[in-house]
């Protein structure tokens, strides 16, 4: 154990604490879990562990990880010295100044358990090529959770057994049958459509929680699983080790150091199944107040649809918008799969009902978080509300809608101004590049970096808009059922009583 006086961990402190040179001022220290500490005054650790502090602050000592302490610092006593030291942050006991980085104190220790004989190395690299190597693959694969009331978190893989999805923040009394989940499901569905990859999956979701025994959610999380029963992960034996164009191959491996993964694992649009589980749920939940979500092809290639029936897009091979145009898209479609190459297109989304002011002024902008939702499928490259891009060309004259008793007379805004609904239905439009897994051979690098020429094979779509539109919906359906559970929430309640 190391004691020093209140003065001595002044002058440990004060990079942290600039009120210290000031000794009439006598800095706060934040409680953490309800006793004092130094969470956020230090630099972050990943670690998880102890650096405890005494009540006190005057004894700096080793203890156990049950003991108090605050969150963020090392596995055991010598990293945290180490870090201390190597930030010149820390002095060595007899207070006579910095330790210099390359003095034997600050060499590791044996850890707890091991013999004392063992040789120290040198202080770990903090920077350059030696603390990259060591950094590579510790990152954790995360961003799997969204939402704030409507809390919705996915899990699982292209190629792994099943994926699944846990929807937190459900109200209780909500009645749910697994056919709404199925619905929505089939939309994604894989293999039925000739425009479609041919993977033959049923999509049946389990529901393992969060229901009654009569079909209504009893306010639990609720948890659903949908099983890969399909996958061919021979199909990727050609191309392992590999990165595939226009993937997220690439960054993945730079990122986390992890080789291309057979179907592309996390970042498979197959990851896609859990958002539309879990939107089938807001669905549900939204329209028992008469907003209605639905989303279908604008534009498949260069041809675009001039009408919008979404009823005819349910049924339309393409999900295309336009019943007179549908037929034309598909030939355009199918003459690009038969050159082993594929389709962009856009994706156009109406949600009707929203009631005027949701979202908030400045950060919250209902535009903003709907925007960044759209942004979260893998396929997508630009979004417009409204007449969006077309609006840089307009003079104001032209672009402004009027305004009367009821509101906004026209709907060029796209049902969101000022970043809060209007009242009018919110127009989206998501532009979705072609599916990048083709047949055409293209240029790439091998995990070696030396060029090859990769020409995937396998079950691909030739055009991803007809399946993206439903992720589209289900991603605007948990936008807008997190900001009515959070309205909700600021409301006046009757909680009933004599008073």
């Amino acid at each position: 154990t190391i004691f020093f006086k209140k003065r001595e961990a002044a002058e440990l402190l004060k990079p942290f604490f600039p009120a210290l040179s000031n000794n009439r001022t006598r800095p706060r220290i934040p409680s953490v879990a309800g006793r004092p500490g130094l969470d956020g005054f230090f630099p972050k650790i990943e670690n998880n562990g102890n650096f405890p502090f005494s009540r006190n602050f005057q004894t700096f000592s080793r203890a156990s990880p049950k003991s108090r302490g605050f969150a963020g610092f090392g596995v055991d006593f010598a990293r945290k010295r180490d870090f201390l030291v190597q930030k010149r942050i820390f002095k060595k006991p007899s207070f006579g100044g910095i330790i210099p980085p390359g003095s034997d104190w600050t060499r590791p220790i044996p850890a707890a358990g091991k013999t004392g004989g063992e040789k120290r190395g040198p202080a770990p690299e903090t920077k350059g090529e030696g603390a990259k190597k060591r950094r590579k693959g510790r990152e954790p694969v995360s961003g799997s959770t969204f939402g704030k009331n409507f809390r919705v978190t996915t899990f699982g893989e292209s190629h792994g057994p099943a994926l699944g999805v846990v929807v937190d923040g459900v109200p209780a009394g909500l009645p749910l049958d697994p056919s709404d989940i199925r619905r929505d499901l089939d939309g994604r569905r894989p293999g039925n459509s000739p425009f479609s990859s041919p993977r033959a999956e049923p999509d049946e979701a389990e529901i393992l929680s969060g229901l009654t025994a009569g079909g209504l959610t009893n306010g639990a999380p609720i948890a659903m699983v949908v099983r890969n029963l399909n996958a061919k992960s021979s199909d990727y034996g050609e191309i392992a080790g590999v990165f595939r164009p226009g993937h997220a191959d690439y960054g993945y491996f730079k990122k986390y150091g992890l080789p291309p993964q057979p179907g592309g694992g996390r970042s498979s649009g197959r990851e896609t199944v859990s958002r539309v589980a879990a939107g089938a749920v807001a669905r549900v939940l939204l329209g028992r107040e008469g907003m209605t979500v639905r989303a279908g092809v604008a534009a498949a290639g260069k041809i675009t649809a001039k009408k919008r029936d979404f009823d005819h897009a349910e049924h339309d091979p393409l999900r295309f918008l336009d019943p007179d145009i549908s037929p034309a898209a598909q030939v355009l479609a199918k003459e690009t799969m038969e050159k082993g190459d594929s389709l962009g297109g856009v994706v156009e989304l109406w949600a009707t009902g929203v009631p005027p002011g949701w979202g908030e002024p400045v950060f919250g902008k209902l535009d903003a978080l709907l925007g960044g939702a759209f942004f979260s499928i893998g396929a997508v490259r630009a979004v417009e509300f409204g007449e969006g891009i077309k609006s840089s060309a307009m003079l104001g004259s032209e672009a402004n809608d009027p305004l009367g008793p009821e509101g906004p007379e026209t709907n060029l805004h796209g049902g969101i101004m000022g970043g809060l609904s209007t009242g009018k239905p919110i127009v989206a439009r998501l532009y979705v590049k072609p599916t990048p897994s083709i047949e055409t051979a293209q240029r790439s690098v091998d995990l070696s970096l030396n060029p090859v020429t990769l020409s995937v094979r396998g079950r691909h779509d030739p055009i991803i808009a007809p399946r993206l539109a439903p992720v589209a919906e289900a991603m605007a359906l948990l936008v807008l059922a997190d900001l009515f559970l959070e309205r909700d929430a600021r409301l006046p309640r009757d909680r009933g009583g004599s008073g």
